[in-house]
């Protein structure tokens, strides 16, 4: 079966879970957060929620790192998004 995994057309196995899909990524669910057609999945559930086709799946991975990242342009200015809590912490 087809899902939008993070905006890209992806097949699965049918009837596949969030847990499944994760192993398939290769990716450890204490390192992701996991949404399916907007809902947040709780860790506790991905053994439990089947997907299905035409489902809308985002997987975020939890990066540790430090403060700064790449620059936005904000109008005029170039700001990097976050910083305040990185300048808050200075």
């Amino acid at each position: 079966m087809e899902i939008r995994l993070n905006g890209k057309m992806r097949e699965v196995q049918d009837r596949a879970t969030v847990r499944q899909l994760l192993d398939e990524l290769k990716l450890h669910s204490m390192r992701v957060a996991v949404q399916v057609n907007e809902s947040i999945i709780k860790r506790d559930r991905f053994d439990e929620v089947m997907l299905k086709p035409g489902d809308t799946v985002e997987v975020l991975t939890i990066m540790a790192g430090g403060c700064g990242g790449a620059p936005e342009r904000d109008g005029s200015r170039s700001v990097v998004r976050g910083q305040e809590v990185c300048d808050a912490r200075r």
